[in-house]
């Protein structure tokens, strides 16, 4: 399933979007403390992906080793921001 379609379907049925992508999702990392979410992708295998749950902050992709893909959803699951291919090394992304 499609970390979209796991959005859309936890607030269709009131659940937690973290339980839910941690119940279905091996790859998937979820970020929810400040720690993680300051670690996010370093360190992590390509292919791995991870959620940001409520993150109104910027990202950077400073300190990657590999170029990834930055989408932002807004709560009704909604695409509202993407970034494809997106280098090491960018210090803030809106």
């Amino acid at each position: 399933m499609e970390l979209i379609d796991l959005l859309k379907h936890a607030v269709a049925e009131g659940v937690s979007f973290t339980e839910l992508v941690n119940q279905t999702q091996g790859n998937t990392q979820v970020a929810t403390t400040p720690e993680e979410q300051s670690m996010g992708l370093r360190n992590q295998p390509p292919g791995t992906s991870m959620v940001f749950p409520n993150s109104a902050g910027d990202f950077t992709t400073k300190g990657m080793n590999y170029n990834i893909d930055i989408q932002k959803y807004d709560n009704d699951g909604h695409l509202v921001q993407s970034y494809r291919n997106v280098p090491p090394g960018i210090e803030s992304l809106p």
